[in-house]
């Protein structure tokens, strides 16, 4: 007894509970899906919900929004897909009101086929305030929408198509074999009968065809005339044919008639032959008249050799650049001025040793030749970082070498200042740091020394304090003590340039070092008794005069890594005008051809003997006047 009294009593506590929340609730939501009754949904395509809604609360309320998500089958709470809000219009509903609406969805086209679970919310207002109500909560199921022809499996048709087609024929195979399956015979070709009764004599002596006939004398004279007057094409062509038909269809009744009809054919070929070797001639001439020879340059020949991918073809074409870039070719350089600078790099980037080489040579004199302008400056600024590590950090000496003499020749002409010169002075004086101590690396130090020189010549002498000049006199001096010939006159041309450019005042004091039999040149300079002066012919006739320390070791500099290019650039590149500071005679002195010089200045010539002339009489005049009287002279 006290047990069901128990129970009622929970079931009336339960009614309570759901009465309580029920009371709590002010909207009641109907949902209908009148196009998906049985929640089945297509990806990509939309769907309508048709809402029904009621005010059961005790107020007012206005029916705002409605919200759409979807959410994962395995945990609610992770939202996968948001659906675009739509506005219901802002239904006022009293108390027991009701309206419908209609919420339209799109899923998108991405979702796969499975289940998701759908959630639809009613935003709405009471009380000044906004609430929602989740009307909806189900579980969905998204489809895929059935079509006529899947291209997803057109691979899979074709293999059932290609199978069927290799059973079908495996099956045909097999049925022949065993004789169910009749081959087919082919029709047979009616033969062929022949309605001419002459035509197995074709070709014979017996052809009737090719039977002599006799005409009459006139008839003959007048083919005869015609012939002479035809053509030599015609003419033989026609000789030729009467004579194989007289010779195949006569037979030979004596033997001299044999020789006369020998002779006659033999006179006919040579006349035939002559005729056909004469308009033969000339076709050949009037289609060499009509050939025209193609130049091709050799410049642009070798820019696109460069291109290739054989080793030996690009170094064979980087050595004919090297040749015709020392007749300055000033044009050339300057028209293609980007592509043979990236070229030039990439050979040196991933060339071996004698690519290499060639590459940094034609890249200075790519930009020797530009001059001084803002191409040169930017070609500096590209190549200065790929050449430092390759000068630094390489392992081939003669690379290294290479990459020095251009690395110097690209800051002298290209650098826009002090500063980007002396941080080429730096990497250079780095190298010879690194490997004077270390006989293997002595060329390397050589050309790394004249560069640093070549380049000290172009910086300001206030730049070139006591520090610096102390810095650098130390290992210079050790370096005078060196082993190798090359490495020692280096050295002393840079300590002698360094004694007259760079302030001394930070030195002690001490008397002038005599010349020495190793760097005579050198010391002497150091010594203020030699003053070095070079003269050097040019193409025209004039004369190049170059006289003190600096602008003497430019020269060398120059001459030396220009070698057969440098009369060219002398004689042209107005870069190097502006460093010797001259200007060369743009044509040569007239000169007396050989004829000129034989009339005017040989002993023969008509000057020559009026001379003579005149100075005889002038001899005897004074003879007389010596030996004679002066009666003679009243």
């Amino acid at each position: 007894m006290a047990r069901a009294v128990a129970l009622l009593f929970g079931a009336a506590l339960l009614l309570a509970a759901c009465g309580a929340v029920r009371a709590q609730e002010e909207l009641e939501v109907h949902n209908w899906w009148p196009e998906h009754p049985t929640k089945s949904f297509f990806a990509g395509k939309p769907a309508s919900c048709v809402l029904g809604v009621r005010n059961i609360g005790s107020s007012t309320l206005n029916v705002t929004y409605a919200l759409a998500n979807l959410a994962s089958p395995y945990n609610a709470s992770m939202n996968l897909y948001n659906f675009t809000s739509q506005y219901l219009g802002d239904v006022q509903l009293a108390q027991g009101g009701e309206t419908s609406a209609e919420y339209s969805i799109h899923l998108p086209r991405q979702l796969p086929p499975r289940e998701f679970i759908l959630q639809l919310t009613l935003v709405y207002a009471a009380a000044g305030q906004f609430k929602t109500k989740l009307f909806f909560n189900e579980t969905i199921q998204v489809i895929e929408e059935p079509t006529l022809f899947d291209t997803q499996l057109i691979g899979l048709y074709i293999i059932g198509l290609a199978l069927v087609g290799f059973l079908a024929y495996l099956a045909l195979e097999f049925g022949k074999s065993k004789g169910w399956v009749k081959k087919s015979k082919p029709a047979p070709r009616p033969a062929a009968i022949s309605t001419n009764k002459d035509e197995w004599l074709r070709g014979t002596a017996a052809d009737p065809k090719l039977k002599k006939r006799t005409l009459p004398a006139s008839q003959t004279a007048a083919q005869n005339g015609l012939l002479e007057s035809a053509e030599p094409a015609s003419f033989s062509s026609s000789l030729e044919a009467r004579d194989t038909r007289t010779v195949m269809g006569r037979r030979k009744s004596s033997a001299g008639g044999s020789e006369h009809d020998s002779e006659s054919l033999c006179s006919r070929e040579d006349l035939g032959s002559r005729a056909s070797g004469g308009r033969r001639g000339s076709g050949a001439r009037d289609r060499d008249e009509d050939y025209e020879e193609l130049e091709v340059d050799p410049f642009d020949t070798a820019v696109e050799q460069l291109y290739e991918k054989r080793a030996t073809t690009r170094e064979s074409a980087l050595s004919t650049l090297v040749g015709l870039m020392a007749t300055y070719r000033y044009d050339d350089c300057a028209f293609r001025e980007d592509t043979l600078t990236q070229l030039f790099l990439t050979s040196m980037r991933r060339g071996k040793e004698a690519e290499a080489c060639l590459a940094a040579k034609a890249l200075g004199l790519h930009v020797t030749t530009l001059g001084a302008s803002n191409a040169s400056e930017g070609i500096y600024r590209e190549a200065e970082p790929l050449m430092e590590p390759m000068l630094l950090t390489g392992k081939n000496a003669a690379v290294r070498v290479a990459v020095a003499e251009a690395l110097s020749v690209l800051c002298f002409i290209g650098s826009e200042g002090a500063a980007e010169t002396l941080h080429s002075m730096h990497t250079l004086w780095r190298v010879v740091m690194a490997g004077w101590k270390h006989s293997a690396a002595s060329a390397v130090v050589t050309a790394a020394l004249r560069g640093w020189a070549f380049l000290l010549t172009t910086v300001p002498s206030h730049q070139l304090d006591s520090h610096f000049v102390e810095t650098h006199l130390g290992l210079l001096a050790q370096l005078l003590n060196g082993s190798d010939v090359d490495v020692r006159g280096a050295a002393g041309e840079a300590i002698a340039l360094l004694w007259e450019m760079g302030d001394l005042s930070s030195l002690p004091e001490s008397p002038r070092p005599p010349p020495s039999t190793r760097q005579p040149n050198s010391l002497a300079a150091l010594a203020g008794e030699y003053v070095p002066e070079q003269k050097v012919k040019l193409r025209h006739g004039d004369a190049l005069v170059v006289r003190g320390l600096p602008d003497n070791i430019r020269f060398n500099y120059l001459r030396s890594y220009l070698a057969d290019a440098f009369q060219s650039h002398l004689q042209s590149n107005e870069l190097l005008h502006e460093v010797f500071r001259f200007s060369p005679a743009e044509e040569p002195e007239e000169r007396l051809t050989p004829l000129e010089k034989r009339l005017f200045r040989s002993k023969s010539s008509t000057d020559m003997r009026d001379r003579t002339e005149q100075r005889r009489k002038e001899r005897a005049t004074m003879s007389h006047y010596k030996h004679g009287s002066l009666a003679d002279y009243a």
